[in-house]
């Protein structure tokens, strides 16, 4: 379930950012989808179903529902907040340190080490887009940056067979 999730917003944030910019064609629209598809099918090959237990099921659901509350509550706030700062091509990196620091408590429950690079790789691509100072170009690093993130993080759980 999480590389579905992550597949479906890599394609997303990637569509967004070529939008927002205004730098589409068919092929840089149809790449998110493209990979995205690929990755899905590998992790449909591979994954199994696996049983968990009711208990740890609970404690998963719990850490998930609160990071994932967390995430949506500083995003929404965030895009309050920008516009206010006169900043709004800011939003993106924002959101991407947001996201970066939802994957630390989801680290815990499911894929250890892995999604603490993840929430590392995010806060560092949001703390860098800052210092990007054509807005265009900014929202094209961060949005991209946070699909190839996301495909990463399927890949290697792929690998290791953690899917």
């Amino acid at each position: 379930m999480g590389a579905i999730i992550l597949c479906v917003f890599a394609a997303i944030v990637w569509i967004i950012g070529i939008w927002a910019t205004g730098n589409g064609s068919a092929l840089l629209y149809a790449i998110p989808l493209v990979v995205s598809g690929a990755i899905l099918i590998a992790v449909m090959r591979r994954s199994g179903h696996r049983a968990v237990p009711p208990v740890a099921r609970r404690r998963i659901g719990r850490v998930v529902g609160f990071a994932s509350a967390f995430e949506g509550f500083a995003i929404l706030a965030a895009y309050a907040l920008v516009p206010q700062m006169q900043a709004v091509d800011f939003a993106l990196p924002v959101v991407a340190i947001i996201v970066g620091l939802h994957f630390i408590p989801l680290a815990r429950v499911f894929a250890g080490r892995l999604y603490y690079f993840t929430a590392a790789l995010l806060i560092v691509l949001g703390t860098t887009g800052f210092g990007i100072p054509n807005p265009d170009l900014r929202i094209l690093y961060v949005s991209i940056g946070i699909a190839c993130i996301y495909w990463l993080t399927c890949i290697v759980a792929l690998r290791s067979g953690n899917v």
